[in-house]
């Protein structure tokens, strides 16, 4: 498309030439101004004669012939944005309506069931989301169209109108100097001539003669000149008009953009808001939502479990790891506590048993009796 769009511009830049150079012509002594225009070409060509020209002016118009060309492609760019932002707000249009037949044809199947109130409040916020969204794309469309493509059209307008205005007045000035110019060089080249073999009439006529192209040259080089001037002027406040329309309406196309884009944004948030809570109230959606529920509560029970036994496993070690009696020492001291609470408890023996004990063996003689 763009290549056809570029072609396009092209050819139309070729026949917007051709055509100027022909309406240069139109008028009174147009005529005549078309054929001295091609005399003095094809002596040109030839060799015997060079057309004036100005360097100045030259850039000059090719200034103007290349400004016209960028804002015809600005222009192009920029309808080329506003049929794609309508285009593609006509293709997100389509695509929540054809969510909306999507549910209705598969979802409704599996819930085996109609669309609830609260489901038909989603998809009508959506409905009215989507016009909005289609208001916002026509309006930057149409002030990208009015006030941007609508500038740079205006623009091309008066640049055509001026170029033409003056390629037309410099271009017929140009000529009749040149023609003046030829005919006071041709008259010189004649009066060189008869010096050498004419008579004296002879010369005195061409000597008139070449007076009288001189001044008639002086005369259309002073037109030249002023043309050439004016048309400066001329352009130069041209071009500073061009340049600051087109500036404007970048300016106002990108401030509608960014505006368009932030309204566009919001929209675009609440629809997604809505199509999740579609989402969110189907049967499916409900039921991975309490799996994911059930498989977190038990990762949690998992992970506590496992902090647990990480943390008995080191008072475990320790405690194997910990010093500990030996048996020998431990009945040591259970035979130690026992026989110094024994000493107490069971040997206590009274006075009159000792020495009633210590009296009956201490007779030998009682014993043998």
């Amino acid at each position: 498309m763009q290549s056809f769009r570029a072609n396009k511009r092209d050819v139309e830049n070729i026949l917007h030439d051709f055509s100027t150079f022909l309406r240069q012509f139109q008028g009174s002594n147009g005529l005549r101004c078309f054929l001295d225009q091609g005399k003095l070409s094809l002596l040109s060509a030839m060799g015997e004669f060079k057309q004036s020209s100005d360097e100045i002016y030259d850039r000059r118009m090719k200034v103007l012939s290349q400004t016209r060309v960028s804002l015809m492609k600005l222009s192009d760019h920029f309808d080329a944005v506003g049929n794609a932002i309508e285009t593609l707000f006509a293709q997100l249009d389509g695509l929540l309506s054809e969510l909306h037949n999507f549910k209705e044809i598969c979802e409704n199947h599996l819930e085996m069931a109609t669309e609830t109130f609260s489901e038909q409040a989603e998809f009508i916020s959506i409905n009215s989301l989507k016009v909005k969204l289609r208001a916002l794309s026509q309006e930057l469309t149409s002030s990208i169209r009015t006030n941007c493509c609508g500038i740079q059209s205006s623009s091309i307008e008066q640049l055509d109108k001026a170029y033409l205005d003056v390629k037309c007045e410099v271009s017929r000035t140009q000529t009749a100097f040149d023609v003046w110019r030829r005919d006071a060089e041709v008259c010189e080249s004649k009066l060189l001539k008869s010096r050498s073999g004419s008579s004296h009439d002879q010369v005195r006529e061409l000597e008139f003669k070449l007076r009288r192209l001189l001044e008639r040259l002086h005369e259309s080089g002073d037109k030249y000149h002023e043309a050439l001037q004016g048309s400066m002027n001329k352009t130069s406040f041209l071009l500073e008009q061009v340049s600051m329309a087109t500036w404007a309406a970048c300016n106002v196309f990108f401030l509608h953009l960014s505006v368009f884009f932030k309204d566009a944004m919001n929209g675009f948030e609440l629809v997604a808001s809505a199509l999740s809570s579609v989402k969110n109230n189907r049967s499916v959606s409900r039921r991975i939502n309490l799996e994911k529920q059930a498989a977190a509560a038990a990762a949690t029970v998992a992970t506590v479990s496992s902090l647990c036994t990480t943390t008995a496993l080191p008072r475990l070690v320790e405690e194997k790891t910990a010093p500990s009696t030996s048996p020998t020492h431990e009945i040591e001291y259970l035979f130690s506590a026992q026989l110094g609470a024994g000493s107490v408890s069971h040997i206590n023996l009274t006075e009159d048993e000792i020495n009633r004990g210590t009296r009956e063996f201490t007779d030998i003689d009682d014993i043998f009796k």
